[in-house]
């Protein structure tokens, strides 16, 4: 949930009196906790974590005839979770974020090796682990935000939680970020008694206020910081700000969509479904027992043949016998497979039980099977150019702030992809030889399966035909002595 600073205005024109500023940020995090933006990433993360809806039933559950709720203990409770979800979302993080992005910085079409790598190292080694986990999140959520900030005054930056944070932009376009609220909440030992406190940060392009949630339940605005952050500047501390907000945002897709709405009810009916097939499975063995001249209580005669396997007769007119009752499997299995069928294909991603892999299917038939889970990781693909362009806008920004190197604009990185399908590796190769003399080396280079690093190849290369580039003059011979004005060949 976002909002934008005309709405943050209406808070004091719609009411009698004026609020202060902690009044505001109550009402901003009550309503932004409740909302259904909010509530969908609950559920994205949720279900990431195999933690369904399904573990919430309770199949032993029944209303008598008085509609009363009741509880028999002795019927099957089985409830199970088949993460599709979380297959599908690590099926896209890897498609795109496999192979570690590929970063250049270029200017007029000349690479600079030096520059690039001296941005990423500001990101550390972690970098491409944590592209990973702010995908996955932000395909959880819908978006995700990454946090840039200095330690000992050290460029570091952090994902926070898209939970705790509420955006406000200049305009409902949200291009520019005016203001950030950071929520969250802690527990506190106040007067003896532990209670939990909602704490806040209302970030602003130059300052910081923070807030804490009294005893009554009021937001009590504390200390207010000068800028974003302190540095040490001729033995004195002094407070500086970024050129932007701190914080960048990761959207999933434009609308920040999870990858779970569009298929969590098929998910929910796929966990129902199978979880009440095989509690039937199981509460049909022992099914209904017809028992005549025995002087047990039904409870008691299902327990001993449960545990027992045998029941002793007491009187020679004494019948047990079992009525078994058919379960419609065929039906059930073909509804299953319907829904599992659509999980993937509303869910757009790869069905790993597709019969087209045992098929050693190539070219067309590939990019066919790919094509969903391509433009669903396309989308995000998108957006991550966006906001790697406004994280490393920071990176620079801080290389020119500490006088390492003042020069550098984000503009000129390029944000390089490589989605990793599946594909007929003869094929590929095949096809790069076959488009020597039609496209550039750069581009059969790009696409050749073996090849992870173009420029690192070239330079491979070119050592190489250096190393056995032997001209006619070099190779040894004899002279041979024509007539008739014929040349010596050497």
């Amino acid at each position: 949930m976002y909002y934008t600073q005309q709405d943050i205005a209406n808070y004091n024109i719609n009411t009698n009196a004026p609020l202060s500023s902690g009044e505001i940020l109550l009402d901003l995090i009550n309503e932004d906790m409740t909302s259904n933006y909010k509530i969908r990433m609950t559920e994205g993360r949720r279900y990431y974590e195999f933690n369904h809806d399904i573990l919430k039933e309770d199949f032993r559950k029944y209303y008598d005839q008085y509609n009363n709720e009741q509880t028999d203990l002795n019927k099957a409770n089985n409830k199970l979770v088949h993460a599709y979800f979380n297959l599908l979302v690590r099926q896209k993080i890897y498609y795109l974020l496999k192979q570690d992005i590929t970063i250049t910085y270029e200017i007029e079409g000349k690479v600079d090796k030096d520059t690039a790598q001296l941005v990423l190292d500001l990101f550390g080694k972690e970098f491409h682990q944590i592209m990973q986990d702010w995908g996955t999140a932000a395909s959880n959520k819908g978006g995700e935000w990454i946090h840039i900030y200095l330690d000992k005054e050290k460029f570091d930056y952090v994902i926070i939680p898209a939970e705790q944070i509420i955006p406000v932009y200049e305009t409902t376009k949200q291009k520019k970020l005016k203001s950030l609220i950071r929520y969250y909440k802690i527990k506190i030992n106040e007067a003896g008694k532990e209670r939990e406190q909602i704490q806040a940060e209302w970030w602003y392009p130059d300052k910081i206020e923070y807030y804490a949630e009294d005893i009554e339940g009021r937001m009590i605005k504390g200390e207010t910081k000068k800028g974003h952050f302190k540095r040490i500047k001729n033995t004195k501390e002094q407070w500086m700000t970024w050129n932007d907000l701190p914080w960048v945002l990761l959207k999933n897709n434009s609308k920040q969509l999870t990858d779970l709405q569009g298929i969590k009810a098929l998910i929910d009916s796929y966990d129902s479904g199978e979880s009440k097939f095989v509690n039937d499975l199981e509460d049909l063995q022992e099914a209904i027992i017809k028992a005549s001249g025995v002087n047990e209580e039904p409870g008691d005669l299902r327990d001993k043949i449960r545990k027992h396997k045998v029941i002793v007769a007491q009187h020679p007119e004494s019948d047990i016998d079992f009525m078994t009752m058919t379960i419609p499997y065929e039906a059930r299995d073909r509804a299953s497979k319907n829904l599992e069928e659509n999980i993937f294909t509303i869910g757009m991603g790869i069905n790993p039980k597709t019969d087209k892999f045992g098929n050693d299917p190539s070219g067309v038939a590939l990019k066919w099977l790919y094509l969903p889970l391509d433009l669903k990781a396309s989308a995000l693909e998108v957006n991550f150019k966006l906001a790697l362009y406004k994280l490393f806008g920071f990176a620079c920004e801080y290389l020119a702030l500490t006088n390492q190197q003042k020069d550098i604009d984000s503009d000129n990185f390029k944000f390089t992809f490589t989605k990793s399908m599946l594909a007929n590796e003869k094929e590929t190769i095949e096809n790069c030889n076959a488009s020597k003399d039609t496209v550039s080396e750069d581009t059969v280079l790009e696409h050749h399966p073996w090849v992870e690093d173009v420029e690192t190849e070239k330079e491979k290369l070119e050592k190489e035909r250096e190393k056995y580039d032997v001209s006619l003059e070099n190779i040894p011979g004899e002279e041979i002595e024509e007539e008739d004005d014929t040349k010596s060949i050497k």
